[in-house]
């Protein structure tokens, strides 16, 4: 079995478990977000779109830390715009993150938000490279609850993020995304 296939089988049991130990863990939101930002590796930076998906939950023991598992796609802007070129080749990163996020409230609707974690991401930036590589993602957000935190913990949340990753093997592929999310808190 390989570390790809393992790290799925990790990610699902975290979810599930997070969702039926009520005592030690509890869910704390889902999300997707889009966006724009470049990539490299080893090659000069190319302009992409990206999309990500995550899932938060919240340790009982390490408050006020949450944690937040992300899959993150980001692919060359050329590749949704209309040319004449027989099967061109568009590059792209994608990768899986866990990243420990902490909270500061600027007012009772708005706060910042900022995260440190790892990441293993996947490089192909040319069409024979297509290598996995581990490195660290740094991410700083701001955000605005659609909800009154005072009267309920459930609600719509919106979120200007910036994230940084970088890698320190192989061929050390980085990419730099500001993406606009959308979450919805459950508790």
């Amino acid at each position: 079995m390989n570390i790809f296939s393992l790290i799925k089988i990790y990610l699902l049991a975290i979810l599930f478990c997070s969702q039926l130990s009520y005592g030690q863990i509890k869910s704390g939101y889902v999300g997707v977000g889009a966006g724009l930002g470049n990539i490299s590796s080893s090659s000069p930076e190319r302009f992409v779109y990206s999309y990500n998906i995550f899932y938060n939950f919240i340790p009982n023991f390490t408050k006020p830390f949450d944690f937040t598992f992300a899959f993150t796609f980001a692919k060359d802007i050329n590749s949704i715009l209309p040319e004449g070129t027989y099967k061109p080749y568009y590059s792209s990163v994608q990768g899986f993150s866990i990243q420990a996020k902490t909270k500061h409230r600027v007012k009772q609707n708005i706060f910042l938000e900022n995260g440190l974690g790892i990441i293993y991401l996947n490089d192909r930036v040319f069409i024979d490279r297509n290598s996995w590589s581990y490195g660290t993602v740094f991410s700083v957000s701001l955000g605005l609850d659609f909800f009154d935190r005072l009267i309920a913990e459930e609600g719509l949340t919106a979120l200007l993020k910036a994230e940084y990753a970088i890698t320190f093997s192989k061929t050390q592929p980085t990419y730099f995304l500001i993406n606009l999310e959308g979450r919805y808190s459950f508790n």
